[in-house]
């Protein structure tokens, strides 16, 4: 799960655009989303991105 802008969900899409469809196999280097970063900070929305790893136990490495 990756949720993209701290409180950017008041945003009701405002400023994104889903690529990838729900549920789909997607493979490291595949976009998902595209978010207009400065549209964004241009209605003082906080751009940070936590990533949320719900299957740690199916991760066998992680880098940045």
């Amino acid at each position: 799960m990756i949720h993209l802008g701290l409180d950017a969900i008041e945003l009701n899409g405002n400023g994104f655009e889903r690529i990838s469809q729900v549920r789909a196999n997607v493979k490291i280097g595949d976009p998902i989303i595209r978010m207009d970063i400065n549209k964004v900070k241009e209605m003082n929305k906080h751009t940070g991105t936590p990533v949320i790893i719900l299957n740690m136990d199916n991760i066998i490495i992680i880098s940045v």
